[in-house]
């Protein structure tokens, strides 16, 4: 073989290794929905300032899975999404025409912000916005129940059969 057809050889197996990831990572990324949400640092006090990547730039977003459930019963929409580790107070949920919106901070734990040896680091912290795309627009502006409970937030969505608005509102969670 000459060095010639070696290289047509190296260039249809890069391309077709390249194509199969590629084709890898669009079926991730259909397959998750959107979960795989991008978490921004931010300061762990107001003393404190965002650490920069050693290039005087802010350091690139962590990513974390929120994944999430949708389900009808009877005439509700019942959404599911998991995020632990995060308090009440710092969950916001929000319903923008036919998307919702649930954002937040989760913030490290005290005991993890010292100057300890990191051995691993794959949980993330900082501030996140997850959306998820809703069934229709056929959801009521009232009676609608939001809930926290082990890490798992459930939102309750009641159907009234009449077009929405684009209006944005807030579910208070409780």
């Amino acid at each position: 073989m000459n060095a010639q057809e070696l290289l047509d050889r190296f260039k249809s197996e890069a391309q077709y290794a390249w194509h199969s990831l590629a084709d890898q990572l669009h079926h991730l990324e259909q397959r998750n929905n959107h979960a795989l949400t991008p978490f921004e640092s931010v300061p762990e006090n107001d003393d404190d300032h965002v650490e920069t990547n050693g290039a005087g730039k802010s350091p690139l977003p962590q990513w974390g899975l929120i994944p999430v459930d949708m389900l009808e019963v009877d005439e509700t929409l019942v959404v599911s999404m998991e995020i632990p580790g995060l308090d009440v107070a710092a969950i916001s949920i929000a319903v923008e025409g036919n998307e919702l919106i649930v954002s937040g901070t989760k913030i490290k734990s005290e005991r993890y912000q010292s100057s300890h040896r990191q051995l691993s680091h794959e949980i993330a912290y900082g501030s996140f916005e997850r959306r998820v795309t809703l069934t229709g627009n056929r959801l009521k502006a009232s009676d609608n129940d939001a809930n926290y409970d082990n890490g798992v937030l459930t939102i309750t969505l009641p159907y009234d059969g009449v077009d929405g608005t684009s209006v944005r509102r807030t579910i208070d969670l409780q």
